[in-house]
């Protein structure tokens, strides 16, 4: 795997009183033409899946599997329609243990110049960090990604910290500049595209939280 090259980054969350709740949708539901109908380049399929809130065009798929506490799952985001471009990264992370941004295990994609894919993972240390590839504080198995018609799919298999079903997820996605991560858009759905997931119910929570990740 090629060495992804960081760009300093700076987090910030400003953190507001109101909450808000979406009630998840099943594949058999109102998700089912974007969710369940999705067929994938490498012909995986999955067991429950769920449109994403507030970054509305970000579907997660999932495999869980109680016992082992592993999730097979496949995060994909559609780049075309944020802005006139489509060469943009994409990131789904999650934090078992807290809401906040520190603990923060991500995992990161875009395609690079030459055409080849970037896939890495991303342990999130401090709120002045630098976004680079390392270990998370739970097994990676399998991690890939594909670019297909100007959408991101990452596939990865996690062990689950103590078998954890219901995790604080964070989606966001921005720019390239060159083959480096540069800051995504600072405002709209993109400073509240923070809550949780449960992978056995598969309830979404999206919480009015404000989430930054600059680029200097």
């Amino acid at each position: 795997m090629a060495k992804i090259v960081p760009s300093l980054f700076l987090l910030s969350l400003l953190f507001t009183s109101s909450f808000s709740t979406l009630t998840a949708q099943t594949c058999s539901t109102l998700t089912a033409q974007t969710c369940s109908t999705h067929q994938f380049p490498n012909h995986k399929t999955f067991a429950a899946c769920n449109d994403l809130p507030v970054l509305k065009y970000s579907t997660i798929y999932w495999n869980y599997f109680p016992s082992n506490g592993t999730v097979d799952l496949a995060f994909r985001e559609t780049l075309s329609i944020f802005d006139l471009t489509d060469i943009r990264w994409a990131a789904w992370a999650i934090n078992p243990s807290s809401k906040g941004m520190v603990g923060l295990q991500a995992l990161v994609a875009f395609q690079r110049s030459d055409g080849t894919m970037a896939v890495y993972s991303s342990p999130i240390k401090s709120y002045d960090t630098h976004l680079e590839q390392g270990n998370l504080s739970f097994p990676v198995y399998t991690l890939s990604a594909v670019y297909e018609n100007k959408e991101i799919t990452i596939f990865a298999t996690l062990g689950l910290p103590n078998n954890v079903t219901t995790v604080n997820q964070l989606l966001q996605q921005g720019p390239l500049h060159g083959n480096t991560p540069g800051m995504h858009s600072m405002s709209g759905p993109n400073l509240k595209s923070y809550g949780t997931l449960d992978f056995l119910s598969g309830k979404v929570e999206a919480t009015d939280t404000h989430h930054s990740v600059v680029s200097a």
